[in-house]
């Protein structure tokens, strides 16, 4: 018996499928993160479908071939690939609060500068 998945002589396409090896023959089935429609594997889009597992408030799912990626909005980092974070702009540095004039507040995805009495904002 010819192995026709190692000999490259099956029609599999290499992104999409994969070749599985029978007695006398093989098939080609597709790979993680497609499905087969009308007789081709085509990418799943796990962002449209809800089979992601992002986080729905704090990111944006991002369909790639055979996979997603969830993306973290402004103002929060990604902990573990799913889970995004809210990022304390405080005690990260991330801010551009004057602090002999005013204290940084941490808002979720956000922080504000909070003037001093005697202060204001110039740029509100």
């Amino acid at each position: 018996d010819i192995n026709e998945c190692i000999e490259n002589s099956n029609n599999c396409t290499s992104l999409s499928e994969t070749c599985v090896n029978t007695v006398g023959s093989y098939y080609c089935q597709c790979s993680s993160g497609y499905e087969r429609i009308k007789g081709v594997c085509q990418d799943i889009n796990e962002c449209v479908n809800s089979s992601n597992l992002c986080d729905s408030v704090n990111s944006v799912c991002k369909n790639i071939p055979g996979s997603y990626n969830c993306t973290c909005l402004k103002g929060f980092t990604n902990q573990n690939n799913l889970i995004c974070s809210d990022i304390n702009e405080c005690t990260s540095y991330e801010n551009a609060c004057d602090n002999q004039t005013s204290t940084c507040e941490n808002k979720v995805g956000s922080y504000d500068c909070n003037c001093f009495s005697g202060f204001y904002n110039k740029n509100p």
